[in-house]
């Protein structure tokens, strides 16, 4: 990489140019800006780098590359990353707290998904997910038409509202040998209800068979929610 003033730096990058899709894609631009404030805010993200233009069929930008793995299932059965095990649930809390703490207003978010008007986060959440089942299901489901009624029955009380991660769990960080090194797939980021991070990261689905280990088959919630 060549810079203005005439010097250089060699750099891993990785190109982010994801194909668009109806259900809700994040723009590039506002993935760009989302990573370059999260990263001022001392969150672990890749450092991002141009944003560039539509040259090459659609917005795009440059990131650095984060050396380590993403597999979950490696994270929670191999030898090798027996050390990161005893440490990454404190850690996830860590930086959930530092992402909740961003401040939105301060940087060029203004195009993230935030609250309906005269509706609670979960209210938002629920009918935003609402819309894109009626959107995508030719016909009614049972389950969800039940699940859908059952949320809107059973709604939390309004909280304060931060940026939310959207979709935080274990299979959506890269890390090594000492633990998280960077936070992965932020399209789903939205401004709500910091309880959803904690609650999306403790669903059973994400613990790999270590169900007696709430926080992502790691460690219990107590843990992640002092740390």
């Amino acid at each position: 990489m060549e810079r203005a003033d005439g010097t250089s730096q060699k750099l891993a990058l990785v190109l982010r140019m994801d194909p668009r899709t109806e259900a809700g894609q994040m723009s590039r631009e506002t993935e760009f800006e989302l990573l370059k404030a999260a990263y001022e805010e001392s969150v672990p993200v890749a450092k991002v780098h141009v944003m560039g233009d539509e040259s090459l069929g659609a917005p795009s930008f440059l990131m650095e590359r984060v050396e380590g793995e993403t597999i979950a299932r490696k994270l929670l059965r191999d030898e090798e990353y027996a050390e990161a095990r005893q440490v990454m649930t404190g850690q996830l809390g860590g930086i959930l707290a530092r992402i909740h703490a961003v401040p939105v207003e301060k940087y060029l978010l203004a195009a993230l998904p935030t609250l309906l008007p005269g509706k609670s986060p979960a209210e938002t959440e629920v009918e935003r997910f609402e819309v894109t089942y009626r959107a995508i299901t030719p016909e009614p489901h049972p389950a969800f038409e039940l699940a859908f009624r059952w949320l809107r029955q059973h709604l939390p009380p309004a909280t304060e509202t931060t940026l939310v991660h959207g979709d935080y769990r274990i299979g959506n960080v890269i890390f090594g040998r000492e633990g998280v090194r960077a936070v992965l797939d932020w399209e789903l980021a939205h401004v709500g209800d910091p309880m959803e991070d904690l609650g999306w990261i403790c669903v059973r689905s994400w613990r790999f068979g270590n169900d007696d280990r709430p926080v992502g088959g790691l460690g219990a919630r107590e843990e992640l929610w002092t740390a």
